[in-house]
């Protein structure tokens, strides 16, 4: 089992758990927290299990999450913690040298993950940080 990942995973969720408990959300952002957490939860046991299937599974889950955070998060605490997940998850892939969630990047040593993954964080992270500015 990769403990970066799951210290990510857990972190995360324990955010999710945290925003959601203490924040007044929308009629979007609670679904959309909760949502995340159900991943984080999946994604943890799958970890746990070393199912690779699953693990790709919530990592396209992911990116949609992300992108309909990017778009329609109006909390300023869901913003932070997309900008923030964003940049830790970055960090964690390149400290393991490999993105297990999907074949292609284990040519990609020390890249941060695939490609459409680096595109798609870049859109989400500019998106975001010109919401959190406004």
């Amino acid at each position: 089992m990769n403990y970066v990942l799951l210290s990510l995973f857990l972190g995360m969720a324990t955010a999710c758990s945290l925003i959601l408990t203490h924040q007044q959300l929308n009629t979007f952002e609670k679904p959309f927290i909760t949502f995340i957490l159900t991943l984080q939860f999946v994604a943890i046991i799958s970890l746990y299990f070393d199912y690779k299937d699953m693990l790709f599974v919530t990592h396209v889950f992911y990116a949609i999450t992300l992108l309909m955070g990017s778009i329609y998060a109006k909390n300023i605490y869901i913003i932070l913690l997309l900008i923030c997940v964003m940049c830790i998850a970055k960090i964690c892939v390149c400290c393991i040298g490999d993105c297990p969630y999907h074949s292609c990047s284990k040519r990609l040593r020390y890249g941060g993950g695939g490609e459409t993954d680096n595109i798609l964080y870049g859109v989400c992270l500019c998106i975001l940080i010109y919401r959190y500015i406004q």
